[in-house]
């Protein structure tokens, strides 16, 4: 979909430069045009892992069906693929500040709607749980247009959604060195309640970790505008499968 999310633009240069840093790197935030934050001293993690499946999502890839997968177009973080190990993911969404009775806060229910929907729409297929601390969200979508960006000398044009992670150092329950990750979704306001909907899909489906898009318009993940946004795939979810698969360097025991 042509949200401008954060990957749509992404150079492979850029991919390959990211691959070559050191998995000590301690804080990485990761945009199309491919700024870092300055490593912090942590240590790298002991190895990677994988996770089981969650129930939810296995349960629909038995069996997997005809419907094949876009795998091959999902990139991982120089530390792994951008999976969730430890659920639910908690997801927080920007509370209305309008007037009641404004246009501005009718325009913000209808985002609030839209966003519980999409947020639905996954819970299917993954556990996800919404929460009032933002401090604490795994997943955190704000209802703002993306800042805007400094690209080829000149500033970005507007879009209507982003997607960026931040990779962050921590301890686990045992006191061993981890890596945790959070996503943060830019979604602005002034789409229709279908394309809103199908937007916050889209973008939820990029904070899930498919980093990535789908060359077919029947995917959610697809990079096109779609007049009529699709609903979430058997391909869709088959690739999800693949992906929570993988092994990782990210995820915190306890």
């Amino acid at each position: 979909m042509t949200q401008q999310s954060l990957d749509s633009q992404r150079p492979q240069r850029c991919w390959l430069f990211l691959r070559l840093m050191t998995l000590a790197l301690g804080s990485l935030l990761l945009g199309s045009d491919c700024r870092l934050l300055p490593a912090q001293g942590a240590e790298a993690p002991a190895g990677e892992r994988t996770y089981p499946l969650p129930n939810r999502l296995e349960a629909v890839l038995q069996p997997l069906g005809t419907a094949g997968d876009y795998f091959e177009h999902i990139a991982p973080s120089p530390q792994g693929y951008l999976l969730w190990s430890a659920w639910p993911v908690q997801v927080y969404l920007e509370p209305s500040q309008a007037l009641v009775g404004t246009a501005a806060a009718q325009r913000q229910a209808v985002w609030q709607a839209q966003a519980e929907s999409a947020i639905a729409d996954w819970s299917r297929y993954l556990p996800l749980e919404t929460t009032d601390d933002e401090a604490q969200a795994n997943i955190v979508i704000l209802r703002k247009q993306p800042p805007l960006r400094w690209e080829n000398g000149k500033i970005s044009r507007a879009r209507h959604a982003e997607t960026r992670f931040r990779i962050i150092p921590d301890r686990d329950a045992q006191g061993q060195s981890c890596l945790r990750h959070r996503q943060t979704v830019y979604v602005g306001d002034r789409q229709g309640p279908q394309q809103l909907r199908g937007t916050l899909r889209h973008e939820l489906g990029h904070a899930l970790g498919l980093w990535g898009h789908s060359p077919n318009p029947v995917d959610v993940l697809y990079a096109g505008q779609i007049a009529d946004p699709p609903e979430i795939s058997q391909s869709d979810l088959n690739t999800l499968g693949k992906l929570y698969g993988q092994p990782t360097l990210l995820g915190c025991s306890g």
